[in-house]
């Protein structure tokens, strides 16, 4: 299911890397949390993020170079919101439901690397929450 809601009312219950905690800080409406596949996103802001080469179109996204983003694999991203200068929007998404849950089990137990790493990410098919501490860094988009 599509979730979308304020940073403020979702960001006491979870813990956000520092970009999202940071989008919290502006006033009024404009920052999101957006979650959920790419047919589920596909009236929302999402096909409007700027990606670094990301797109959805038709509910598939597609990775700089033409890659599809493959069954298995999650999409996880900080972007500006394109509705609301000076806000952000945080992604979490893939081609499945069991992929985006993927994607929101990785940002929650490995913040950082979003924080760290840049901007948008993707979580390889080969990662799972019970090899989260010795798995290789997410690659960056």
């Amino acid at each position: 299911a599509l979730l979308h809601a304020s940073f403020s009312q979702l960001q006491p219950r979870i813990a956000l890397p520092a970009q999202a905690r940071d989008a919290t800080q502006g006033t009024g409406p404009g920052n999101a949390i957006l979650l959920g596949t790419g047919r589920q996103l596909q009236g929302s802001v999402a096909p409007r993020l700027a990606l670094h080469g990301v797109k959805l179109s038709l509910g598939a996204w597609t990775l700089p170079g033409g890659r599809r983003l493959a069954d298995g694999e999650a999409l996880v991203a900080m972007a500006p919101h394109p509705a609301h200068p000076g806000h952000a929007v945080l992604l979490v998404t893939g081609n499945t439901e069991a992929d985006v849950l993927k994607g929101a089990q990785f940002l929650v137990s490995r913040p950082w690397e979003l924080e760290a790493k840049g901007s948008v990410l993707t979580v390889p098919a080969s990662w799972s929450p019970a090899k989260a501490a010795t798995d290789e860094p997410a690659p960056v988009i």
